[in-house]
């Protein structure tokens, strides 16, 4: 706070403070505290994501910890920060990939599904097509009822086929896409819907 000039010129401020700081303990529990907490998190965050770093964390950790309650104390903090940081990190992902794949709406995704299975058997396609538009019309109608499963479990019938490298690699894709928009678009429609629905009631 004292490098804030407002604050360190603060008459309550700086009142504040010094009835505050017994209420802490020393400064070096205080520092060790940050250092497990900030550790533990990257360590939480890292493994998530597929990176190990415990042969690192473990030992700095280690260096920092006072005794095991402090370690205890801090579970919570610890915990929770972590699933929010691995939560706003895969919103970031998702959106990335998203925006990779220029879909911002239902209509894009179902453009993207339909064109894909277009490709991959024209035939049953056209077959299936009653209607010009139909097909179309059909997926935005899944993904408008938030009903997913079944172009997932088709796309992953195709990958576990393995057949046409290129429409394997498709499909992968579009699966990502699917996970992505169902957490950017879906889900927060969903919720929306229930918040609405909460409030009328």
């Amino acid at each position: 706070m004292n490098l804030i000039e407002h604050f360190r010129e603060s008459f309550e401020v700086q009142k504040a403070v010094t009835q505050l700081t017994p209420k802490f303990e020393n400064v070096e529990y205080l520092r060790s505290t940050k250092e497990i907490q900030a550790e533990s998190i990257a360590y939480m965050v890292s493994k998530h994501f597929g990176l190990d770093t415990s042969d690192y964390s473990f030992g700095y950790v280690g260096t920092w910890l006072k005794d095991n309650k402090q370690l205890m104390d801090n579970l919570d903090v610890i915990k929770t920060t972590s699933t929010q940081m691995i939560n706003d990190i895969e919103l970031s992902l998702y959106k990335h990939i998203l925006f990779e794949n220029k879909i911002e709406n239902k209509q894009d995704m179902a453009e993207k599904i339909d064109s894909f299975m277009k490709t991959f058997d024209p035939y049953d396609y056209m077959d299936s097509e009653q209607s010009a538009g139909f097909n179309y019309e059909s997926i935005l109608c899944d993904i408008d009822n938030n009903d997913i499963g079944s172009i997932k479990d088709f796309l992953n019938q195709i990958i576990d086929e393995d057949m046409e490298e290129s429409m394997t690699k498709e499909a992968q894709k579009l699966i990502q896409c699917l996970e992505a928009f169902s957490e950017v678009i879906l889900k927060p429609e969903l919720q929306d819907g229930i918040k609405i629905n909460h409030g009328m009631s």
